[in-house]
């Protein structure tokens, strides 16, 4: 009534390798103070992160600075001059057109409204 065996052979013939894993998490153990080594650990990533925050945060203030610095001593060093007589005729006459239009235009609602 035997046969090849069943799941019972099977066991038998793994040996115990199914349950014989390495432990590769040890975060939930203690060290020789009490506490347990995820709490260790996180703490350690938190410092890591907020000295790093720290460094980043300089390097990007010193950068914006010299950005600053170098687009003031750029802009102090040009200087531009507009000598084109032509252009100038040309915003003066425009100017005057200005004045004359928006003067004709006051006194048109003037002459409008006062009646």
């Amino acid at each position: 009534m035997g046969g090849k065996g069943g799941f019972g052979s099977m066991l038998r013939a793994q040996g115990g390798k199914m349950s014989s894993k390495k432990i590769t998490n040890f975060d939930s153990c203690r060290d020789l103070s009490g506490r347990r080594l995820a709490t260790i650990k996180a703490a350690d990533s938190i410092s890591k992160s907020l000295e790093l925050a720290e460094e980043v945060e300089q390097k990007k203030k010193e950068r914006l600075k010299r950005k600053i610095e170098k687009g003031l001593k750029d802009y102090s060093n040009k200087k531009v001059f507009l000598d084109d007589a032509a252009f100038e005729k040309e915003i003066s006459k425009n100017e005057k057109k200005t004045r004359k239009i928006t003067q004709n235009g006051l006194i048109f609602n003037l002459l409008l409204f006062s009646q």
